[in-house]
């Protein structure tokens, strides 16, 4: 394993987390009622998210950072654009696994690009 991997077991991680956050809020925020599509969009970027840091651990693309970052920007704008900025614990788990992914997927990215 190289040294740079440690970003895609952190962006497994977030993944699993966003796949399993509509089911957390339920339990831990009940006031917060996510749509139908909010929580399939946590749960399909979540997903997507798992199974590019499962590639990047078997052999690094630089495709798969880019499209990790165009899938933390979704994630980042998707409280807006499905409605629920409203649900605060919801927003903050979109936008800091956006963050993460995003932050991550970049300086693994260039990292490898330097070396």
């Amino acid at each position: 394993m190289e040294k740079e991997q440690w970003q895609a077991w952190i962006i497994a991680l977030v993944g699993l987390w966003s796949m399993g956050m509509p089911v957390a809020l339920a339990h831990g925020a009940p006031q917060e009622v996510l749509s139908a599509a909010a929580a399939w969009s946590f749960v399909a970027t979540g997903a997507i998210a798992f199974l590019l840091s499962l590639a990047v651990l078997t052999a690094y693309r630089a495709w798969e950072s880019y499209v990790a970052m165009l899938l933390s920007l979704w994630l980042g704008l998707s409280p807006w654009a499905l409605q629920f900025s409203a649900a605060p614990m919801a927003r903050q788990n979109a936008l800091g696994a956006g963050a993460a992914i995003f932050v991550l997927s970049a300086w693994a990215l260039f990292t490898r690009q330097r070396a």
